[in-house]
């Protein structure tokens, strides 16, 4: 890619951005924040969802208007953007040096760089998902063949493409024939290991008792995170507190169970409270790339318990503080068991892995590299 000697003005592209949860948009938020703080002049173009967040921001964010009908009735995060987008894209493409673009298959994705290859502009793409694990067949069908047709001619055209995680590398090397760059994504600062002072008003901000243990669930309520499974186990383990935070058509009803709390929404800057409060994290979905709330919750401190069959847990690396599980009822009840007996020893585990893989300031300084920038550096 280009080598300017001189800071960059960086176009990123992604199909959602805070306040909208998920895991892309928690990764590309850190990354414009990091490439801001390293000196580079950044503009940012997601879908404008919820509709009430702002259509832009000072800080060099663009939310255009959407349709988001696949995510709110069928759980699908595929938003449709119409020429108002594409003008915007257009615009960003003129304007930047370099784009950074995140996942292939959504609309904003495949414009960014088909204008990027048409204009001669560098488009560097970074794949964080493969082929998803959605329960549905029919949807999981779509999804295989809309990256062997748009995902494949997108991965190809990028100039520089980056997997994220393994099931990203996977899916790079499967259906664009190319040996992706690995670079994996980083955690910010914020999330870090709380002090007493710190957990206990976590504690308090959720009305959760002080002693009793808090098992964690964050992530969209969809049903491929296995929500059903995280419900089931609670009924089991009537002595804990289980925090869900996140929305969609899994929520748990009115029925749920006593020792269950809801919490649709939290505000991305208000994130490490969560896991400050928080003994475990549970997430038996299947599908995933490397999700960030594992990612952040090690940083914080906190032991997770993961299906074992996905990709990304061979990068764990036998982590003392990850329990692998099967995406079964009695395997998730062993496994909160197993890491709330081990909680006390295996945090500052959690931490030091989540340091020493995760760093965003080196993540961010290896993309820099690719794209071009005085002070980028390769690991």
């Amino acid at each position: 890619m280009s080598k300017p000697h001189r800071q960059l003005r960086i176009g990123m592209v992604t199909h959602y951005m805070p306040p909208h949860p998920g895991g892309i948009e928690g990764v590309a938020d850190s990354l414009f924040r990091e490439y801001r703080r390293l000196g580079h002049d950044v503009r940012w173009i997601a879908s404008r969802e919820p509709s009430d967040a702002p259509a832009s921001e000072p800080d060099g964010r663009i939310r255009v208007p959407t349709c988001n009908l696949a995510e709110r009735h069928l759980g699908f995060p595929w938003p449709i953007w119409g020429w108002t987008g594409v003008r915007q894209i257009r615009e960003l493409v003129a304007w930047a040096d370099v784009m950074h673009v995140h996942d292939c298959l959504y609309l904003g994705s495949a414009v960014a760089v088909a204008i990027g290859r048409w204009t001669g502009k560098p488009v560097l793409l970074t794949q964080h998902i493969g082929d998803g694990g959605s329960r549905n067949p029919i949807v999981r069908l779509l999804h295989w063949t809309a990256n062997r047709v748009v995902g494949r001619m997108v991965l190809r055209a990028a100039a520089e493409v980056v997997a994220a995680t393994p099931s990203g590398a996977a899916l790079i090397e499967a259906v664009a024939g190319r040996s992706p760059i690995r670079i994996a994504n980083g955690v910010a600062e914020r999330f870090s290991v709380p002090t007493a002072e710190q957990r206990l008003l976590a504690r308090r901000h959720f009305q959760l008792p002080d002693a009793v243990p808090v098992v964690l669930f964050v992530g969209r309520m969809i049903a491929q995170k296995r929500v059903d499974l995280v419900l089931a186990a609670s009924r089991r383990l009537s002595s804990a507190v289980f925090l869900l935070v996140g929305d969609g058509p899994e929520r748990p009803g009115s029925a749920r169970p006593p020792n269950v709390i809801h919490v649709p929404r939290l505000d991305p800057v208000e994130m490490p409270t969560a896991y400050w409060a928080a003994d475990v994290l549970v997430l038996p979905s299947r599908g995933e790339g490397l999700p960030l709330v594992v990612q952040e919750a090690m940083a914080s401190g906190v032991p997770v318990v993961v299906c074992g069959a996905e990709r990304y847990a061979s990068e764990l690396g036998g982590c003392t503080a990850v329990q692998l599980i099967d995406p079964t009822v009695d395997s998730v009840v062993s496994g909160v068991r197993m890491a709330l007996e081990r909680r006390q020893t295996v945090g500052r585990v959690a931490a030091d892995f989540a340091a020493k893989h995760w760093s965003l300031t080196a993540a961010a300084k290896e993309y820099l590299a690719l794209l071009g920038a005085p002070g980028g550096s390769r690991r």
